[in-house]
């Protein structure tokens, strides 16, 4: 992966090459640490018009321009967006870059922790998306796409292992205290692993957008809402239920304070449940939502254990250790309710 100055270095020739006037860096996307950098974005002018330059080198798969001009085409919706392409180029299955247009300054991004109307207004926004997005894919699946929602859940859960594993070792090597207690943690993760194959056997994969979480979607408010859904970077095969569990994971388990008692913080996951069987449930007609979601979110909780908060450098150790605290115990309590 590149460094930051470097992707800033290839933002600047790309923009130059391509006529694209840069007025500011609008955003830099890291991938788990602070100079691993997946992403530039760039706010400027196109031939006179206002627009975005994001340029990509990504170590996962993906093929955004083409999906993001994939669903503007078959897009039917007058109530969810996404932005015009101007002029893009895929140079590999890693690395790319886009030219598109700028979204409406009045169009908000969603910014947790989500009110009651702003999860209503969110998954409103969710059913319209999956009821316009294409089923199929822009690009020959990966070998990943092709397993079991069973064993894409395993998959995954194997790789974020890794990660920790790695990291941990690391620490210890260097005399640094473990972020993990392993019993703690060996004992859920088997618990995850069990609740998964339980759930996920019977399960399909589909289509997803792969990134549909609050700071992706722009609202403008209004008697009519119109919402622009922004970075098609994740599009892939997913398990069925993969993206309610991310919107979760993005309003919930990536924000929590210390100023939050537990009770309260789990709440938030409670509404956000209540809410989706409200709103999503019935317009997309999901089998057994409770057991799917439930699942989903302990293979979320484990995630976001490994790869968020043990595998990173962002955080320090008081905050690393009360979010594994906060989400060991609502594990506990979501597993309870699948036993």
């Amino acid at each position: 992966m590149k460094t930051k100055k470097e992707m800033l270095k290839w933002g600047k020739e790309v923009a130059e090459s391509e006529g694209f006037e840069i007025t500011e860096v609008d955003s830099v996307g890291v991938y788990y640490e602070e100079d691993k950098v997946r992403n530039v974005i760039y706010k400027g002018n196109y031939k006179d018009k206002s627009s975005i330059l994001k340029v990509y080198d990504d170590p996962r798969f993906t093929d955004e321009p083409a999906a993001l001009k994939k669903f503007n085409k078959q897009n039917g919706s007058k109530k969810i967006f996404a932005p015009e392409v101007y002029s893009s180029k895929i140079i590999d299955p890693h690395k790319g870059w886009i030219i598109m247009e700028k979204i409406p300054d009045e169009a908000k991004p969603f910014e947790s922790p989500l009110n009651k109307k702003e999860r209503k207004e969110f998954l409103e926004a969710f059913v319209e998306y999956r009821k316009n997005f294409p089923k199929e894919a822009t690009r020959p699946d990966l070998l990943v796409e092709n397993l079991s929602p069973e064993e894409f859940h395993h998959f995954r859960m194997q790789r974020w292992l890794e990660l920790a594993n790695n990291n941990e070792f690391e620490r210890e090597l260097n005399g640094e205290d473990a972020v993990l207690d392993k019993d703690k943690f060996i004992l859920r993760y088997r618990e995850a692993c069990k609740h998964i194959k339980n759930e996920f056997s019977q399960r399909k994969m589909e289509w997803y957008h792969g990134h549909f979480k609050p700071p992706e979607v722009f609202w403008v408010k209004g008697e009519e809402s119109k919402f622009y859904l922004l970075d098609f970077a994740h599009t892939k095969y997913y398990p069925v239920g993969y993206e309610l569990g991310l919107t979760i994971w993005a309003d919930v388990f990536m924000d929590i304070e210390y100023d939050d008692f537990y009770k309260d913080w789990q709440k938030r996951v409670t509404r956000w449940l209540n809410m989706m069987e409200e709103v999503v449930v019935p317009e997309l007609e999901i089998e057994n939502f409770d057991s799917l979601i439930r699942a989903t979110l302990l293979e979320r909780i484990m995630g976001t254990v490994m790869a968020d908060i043990t595998a990173s450098d962002v955080l320090d150790r008081e905050e690393q250790q009360k979010r594994i605290k906060y989400l060991f115990k609502l594990f506990d309590y979501l597993k309870a309710k699948l036993n």
